[in-house]
């Protein structure tokens, strides 16, 4: 059976496999004085390089969410343990749920019977 001319072998072969796309062409590495960076900084700093941060907030946007959630929870860990606190109290003075007061303070209670129970190096 014949083909069709618009399906002749100038056209068409089932033989020669399909090339795709042209492979991607990665832009090149410019030394950093060939580069345009204004550094405008953030609601932190007004600099980059005067962050007193450890990790760009920009580089992973949760870390610092992360980091204000253990302060707090560090907080309230501390508050229950220095003044004696009962978990209502604690819910009323940091303005969190009940579930998240008990579950900072059984995170306290495990921190705590793991360090108390480590025997002294001699």
């Amino acid at each position: 059976m014949a083909l069709p001319d618009y399906m002749g072998s100038a056209y068409y072969d089932p033989e020669i496999e399909d090339p795709g796309p042209e492979p991607h062409v990665p832009a090149r590495d410019l030394r950093p004085e060939y580069v345009q960076y204004h550094d405008k900084g953030c609601e932190l700093a007004p600099r980059c390089l005067s962050c007193p941060l450890p990790k760009c907030q920009h580089d992973d946007p949760g870390w610092l969410g992360r980091r204000a959630r253990k302060q707090k929870a560090k907080t309230i860990a501390e508050a229950w343990r220095k003044e004696g606190l009962r978990p209502k109290a604690l819910v009323a003075r940091f303005g969190v749920s009940r579930r998240t007061v008990h579950r900072i303070l059984k995170e306290a209670r495990e921190a705590y019977s793991t360090w108390s129970s480590e025997s002294p190096k001699k």
